[in-house]
């Protein structure tokens, strides 16, 4: 402003004001008058300059795997409002970021930060969020197992379900690992079973593997009968029992989880006289039905006792009893058996008939092991001897006076008439001694 003057008129030089932004405009004013020079000051206008934007991004930040895409999202809106600015006019602070934080399985996202003022141009920063990629799954399945066969059915469920749990893996996010094994083990008695293995995680699709669980089969029982025997008749009943239980013995069998080999026998061999036993023989195992077969112990029957009686004997009189004796004793030699088992003959004689007459029956018994006592008899006869019919001289009476001579003569002519019959052996004697005697006549007989 100013005073005095006449018809005084101000001006001044300025044109715009100094930029909000910061600037100086000095203006001079003049006041032009009728009566003096112009009179003129100078005076400043200051504008501050702006302070400057100082823009602070978010530090570059790295999550690790494995978060919730939740956790990470908050996560990343938190980082996002980390940045910051100072200074500007008027400043206003915003970013590019149009999406989703990056994936909670791996992932990036670099943000621009920009500040707007009214006094400067923009300034920028770019910070990235990143996650850490989930590790890949790495999934082990069991190795392939063969098991021998003949283990019990216990065993092999343990050791299947130990094998089951052998699986294993590795990396991924949130993995679970299952498989598709809805029942028991693999049959004791032989069989396979194949079981996959699955991970699941956040991260990437579904990883599989495979692997089997195999039980040999049982080998098939093979059962050996013995061979159908026949013993000779005659051995003794311990021989017998000896060989038929050496016999049930020689059955065998191979094969088979846990095999027991039995037979039905529950009785005594055979009779050592003749007979047979078929005896059934059973293994009974783990994995396969019982399998069976029969075989035949056979004792040949005892030969039937045939005894042969010696012929009934009619020997004549008259002969020696040493005689007699010794055809007696042929005649009993001549029975004779055959057949049976063990047989002994014997008879009940027990002396020859008596050399004069008579006869003797004898009974003879063949004893044997396998049948009765078998009998026959037969009769040694000794034709009796004939009486002795004695015929003595008739008495006779001789005249007198004849010479000595004579009546020697006649005497002895008399004598001679005695005669006998029958006996055995006969010797007719007298006993004369002299003339005029009675003579008695003794026939002697040899018995």
């Amino acid at each position: 402003m100013f005073t005095g003057g006449c018809n005084g008129m101000m001006s001044n030089n300025s044109t715009t004001a100094p930029n909000a932004c910061g600037g100086v405009a000095s203006v001079t004013y003049t006041v032009t008058s009728d009566c003096e020079p112009n009179v003129t000051c100078t005076a400043t206008f200051t504008v501050d300059p702006a302070p400057p934007v100082m823009l602070t991004c978010p530090a570059n930040v790295t999550e690790a795997a494995c978060q919730t895409q939740a956790q990470i999202d908050t996560k990343f809106n938190t980082w996002l409002g980390t940045a910051s600015f100072s200074g500007g006019c008027n400043g206003m602070l915003s970013n590019n970021n149009s999406g989703p934080a990056p994936d909670h399985c791996g992932g990036s996202k670099s943000v621009t930060y920009t500040v707007t003022s009214d006094c400067e141009p923009n300034v920028t920063c770019t910070a990235t969020f990143t996650v850490d990629p989930a590790p890949p799954v790495m999934l082990t399945c069991p190795a392939n197992v063969t098991e021998a066969a003949c283990q019990t059915q216990a065993q092999i469920d343990t050791k299947f379900n130990a094998w089951l749990g052998t699986a294993m893996f590795t990396g991924g996010c949130n993995g679970m690992m299952s498989n598709n094994n809805s029942g028991p083990a693999p049959d004791h008695c032989g069989g396979s079973k194949s079981v996959t293995y699955t991970v699941t995680s956040d991260c990437e699709p579904n990883v599989t593997c495979t692997a089997t669980f195999t039980v040999d089969p049982a080998p098939p029982v093979m059962l050996t009968c013995p061979a159908n025997a026949t013993e000779a008749a005659c051995q003794t009943q311990s021989e017998i029992d000896t060989k038929f239980n050496a016999w049930l013995g020689t059955a065998m069998f191979t094969g088979g989880c846990n095999g027991m080999l039995s037979n039905n026998n529950s009785g005594p061999a055979p009779d050592h006289c003749g007979g047979s036993k078929s005896v059934t023989f059973t293994v009974t195992s783990d994995c396969e039905p019982n399998q069976t077969c029969t075989a035949t112990f056979t004792v040949s029957p005892a030969p039937a006792v045939v005894l042969t009686c010696p012929t009934n004997a009619t020997e004549a009189a008259c002969q020696t009893q040493a005689a007699i004796d010794a055809k007696f004793n042929t005649w009993l030699g001549t029975a004779m058996f055959t057949g049976g088992c063990n047989g002994m003959m014997s008879n009940n004689s027990t002396t020859a008939p008596n050399a004069c007459g008579g006869s003797a029956s004898i009974t003879f018994t063949v004893t044997s092991d396998c049948e009765p006592n078998q009998t026959c008899t037969a009769t040694f006869t000794v034709t009796p001897a004939p009486p002795v019919n004695l015929t003595c001289p008739a008495s006779v009476t001789e005249a007198a006076c004849q010479s000595q001579s004579a009546i020697d003569a006649k005497f002895n002519t008399w004598l001679g008439t005695a005669m006998f019959t029958g006996g055995c052996n006969g010797m007719m004697s007298n006993s004369t001694t002299a003339p005029n005697a009675v003579v008695d006549l003794h026939p002697s007989l040899s018995r």
